[in-house]
């Protein structure tokens, strides 16, 4: 066993010890988000199916009244209208055409049984599991077999369903029913007659979704996880966990199977939308291939993939696996078409040279491949830290593509971007930002600036990283007043002594000031302002930079600077590095939101005021949020705020060697004092100065270059004064 394997079965047996009265559920799916060990796979995923309860001592008496629910079930659905259909009165004759005859329900039940029995029969033929006897059979449901209540002639008329490829088609079968030499009576029973009762059960339940083909695929792996449980106490009772484990999956999938939902938002055909369109954004070449020139339709293969959350893909043990992943993920089955897209680049060069015929038989038979490194590749996609696998020759025709590229931007540059070729070339040459280039030249010529004509940029002055608040630009972008960028202050500077090749900045976001409330601090954000500041250290070869942020761009630049973890809204952690405040001479906070917003304290359902990574203020009791708390009577005892913004406010030291917070008591996004619950929310704790104005509004506050020139010029004079031991 591999060290990797044993610390992930060290951390999932921490998480389930018997001491623990509560599962810890987002610790559970951390530790399982790459597999599961086998031995305590049947209990995970009874937990990460939100079968049992997370408080442990709830575990006897839910379990026993929930198998007791399921007896019950079996007494009412099959072993009673089992013993009625021997003992009808001739009143109520067969051929009745009466809609409230037993008989008719009978028969409509048969019709049901007809495609479950075919489809339960043939699981997983690969393995002998399902052909073999169950040791233990269910103690009423074994004396009434479903299988033999399904007949003959039923089975030899045509079944109309979707199959395996998920297209609409008649087939025609003559499937042998099996005879009382294989199919035991009295006490024994088979795993497929199980699986067959739990799916007719269900269907009698769920009426309005009732049984569609491809249930049985989702049903299979999870009663064999729990019947192959070497805990036998557990394994028992796998029929009526796995009945119970299937309707929670199910209340989650089950839209994929209802017909009159299919072009609905949460139907297949959207899901089969949504996943095309994913494939266009990450992969545009394949993407034109399979689609535009090919025309292959989602239909072919995605269709499979999505609904039956790949079982037909892989062998049992690998789906498995990748069950794991799937279960655990926080927003369920969200990194399925992650998972999908994978598949489809691994396999991309045959898929990008391939005609419709081999494209088509590469997606419909997946060779096999190794699952754990599918599902890592897929939350790397998902997490945003996937490069798509090209030859170096075309890592070098790409970048012959991006120097024209960014040739053309500066024949059409602004009078400040964009980010100089000398710049992009010493990030291209340490190979380790290519998503970085792609963000920085998705914007354009308004999207970034800063950099040297020459290859050897002259520095003069400390260089200066600029980070722009939430909807803004690095340059103006639009007449909005929230999309001037950084022009009015870059003009400044320039007249002050400073060159292009000390100043720099680049755009995040979409700069529309309509989507501002989707914002919030992801993993990916961060990194790419901390990668940008690296760069511009390496590039202009400075012991420190300076930085001036606004608004948004403020709480970014500090988890930049601090590196360190912090958890997204899925409750991955994200390690953005070690510390660079020793980097850092100045960081200037320009309306700053340390503390959050009072506007997103009843806001929190929108991203950018969001509880875990946005702007979520915190409560206060019946205090308002604005309120100078100090001034109040009583105690304010409840003030959770945003866990990201509280993650950066804790750093144990000053993210620079000088600290300045400039805001305006008179901001019209901040509110009125600036305050929160008591605090002053753009002051960044461990200042060395602040410099509060009157009258200015959110986006004037970040035009006081005067300002944010004199507190560097008074910090480098105290260095020199220092060095010189004078001071």
């Amino acid at each position: 066993m591999t060290s990797r394997y044993m610390e992930r079965m060290a951390k999932i047996e921490q998480v389930l010890l018997i001491d623990n009265k509560k599962i810890d559920i987002d610790e559970l799916r951390n530790g399982c988000s790459y597999g599961v060990p086998e031995q305590l796979r049947p209990l995970v995923w009874r937990l990460l199916l939100n079968y049992l309860p997370l408080e442990r001592h709830k575990w006897p008496s839910y379990l026993k009244e929930q198998r007791a629910t399921y007896d019950q079930l079996i007494e009412q659905i099959i072993v009673e209208p089992g013993k009625e259909a021997l003992n009808k009165s001739i009143n109520d004759h067969p051929l009745s055409d009466n809609p409230a005859s037993d008989w008719q329900a009978f028969f409509q039940d048969n019709k049901v049984l007809t495609q479950i029995d075919k489809d339960v029969r043939r699981l997983y033929p690969e393995i002998q599991f399902f052909q073999l006897q169950s040791k233990f059979p269910h103690k009423y449901g074994v004396n009434y077999p479903l299988s033999k209540r399904v007949s003959g002639q039923e089975l030899d008329s045509q079944e109309y369903g979707i199959n395996r490829d998920g297209i609409i088609s008649c087939v025609k079968e003559n499937i042998r029913v099996a005879d009382n030499s294989d199919e035991k009576s009295g006490s024994a029973e088979f795993h497929w007659h199980i699986v067959e009762r739990i799916l007719f059960i269900y269907a009698k339940l769920n009426p309005g979704v009732q049984y569609v083909q491809g249930m049985n695929e989702l049903v299979a792996p999870i009663y064999y996880v729990l019947a192959t449980d070497s805990d036998e106490e557990w394994a028992a009772f796998a029929e009526a966990d796995t009945f119970f484990c299937f309707q929670q999956l199910m209340s989650e999938v089950k839209d994929n199977f209802i017909k009159t939902l299919d072009d609905s938002v949460c139907g297949i055909e959207s899901s089969m939308s949504n996943f095309h369109n994913l494939i266009m954004h990450f992969d545009n070449e394949l993407y034109n291939h399979l689609i535009g020139r090919l025309d292959i339709k989602p239909q072919f293969y995605a269709f499979r993939w999505l609904s039956l959350l790949l079982s037909q893909e892989f062998p049992l043990p690998d789906v498995i696996t990748l069950w794991d992943a799937l279960f655990a993920d926080s927003k369920r089955f969200t990194l399925l078409p992650y998972v999908c897209l994978a598949m489809m680049e691994l396999q991309r060069n045959e898929l990008l040279n391939g005609d419709f015929s081999l494209c088509v038989r590469t997606l419909q038979n997946y060779p096999v491949i190794d699952i754990a490194n599918l599902v890592a590749f897929a939350q790397d996609i998902r997490d945003g830290k996937a490069q798509k696998p090209v030859k170096e020759i075309q890592r070098k025709m790409q970048w012959l593509v991006i120097l024209m590229l960014i040739c053309c931007s500066r024949i059409l540059c602004s009078d400040f971007g964009p980010l100089s070729t000398s710049f992009m070339k010493s990030m291209y040459r340490l190979k380790n930002y290519d998503n970085l280039i792609r963000h920085i030249l998705t914007y354009g010529y308004t999207g970034s600036f800063g950099g040297a004509e020459s290859e050897t940029p002259k520095i003069l002055n400390t260089p200066i990283v600029f980070i722009h608040g939430n909807s803004d630009s690095a340059l103006k972008h639009g007449t909005d007043i929230y999309q001037s960028g950084w022009n009015q202050v870059l003009e400044f500077f320039l007249e002050n002594g400073y060159t292009m090749s000390e100043l720099y900045g680049m755009t995040y976001g979409d700069r529309n000031i309509s989507n501002s409330y989707t914002r919030h601090f992801d993993c990916q954000l961060i990194r790419f302002h901390r990668e940008f500041i690296e760069n511009v250290l390496i590039y202009t070869k400075s012991v420190k930079v300076n930085i001036i942020a606004h608004s948004m761009g403020v709480s970014i630049a500090r988890k930049a600077i601090q590196g360190g973890t912090f958890f997204d809204d899925d409750g991955k952690e994200c390690d953005i590095g070690d510390s660079l405040s020793h980097r850092v001479g100045v960081l200037i906070g320009l309306a700053a939101a340390n503390h959050g917003m009072c506007p997103c304290q009843f806001a929190h359902a929108f991203p950018a005021c969001g509880f875990k990574t946005g702007f979520y203020p915190g409560n206060c009791g019946d205090y308002k949020c604005d309120s100078d708390i100090h001034n109040l009577k009583g105690v304010c005892n409840v003030n959770e705020y945003s866990p990201f913004l509280s993650n950066v406010n804790n750093f144990p030291k000053k993210e620079a060697d000088y600290i300045a917070s400039f805001w305006s008591d008179d901001d019209e996004v901040l509110g009125k004092n600036n305050m929160v619950f008591g605090r002053k929310t753009s002051l960044i704790p461990r200042s060395d100065m602040q410099k509060v104005y009157i009258g200015l509004t959110h986006n004037e506050v970040k035009m006081t270059a005067p300002d944010q020139l004199k507190v560097m010029k008074q910090y480098e004079s105290r260095q020199l004064l220092r060095y010189f031991n004078l001071l």
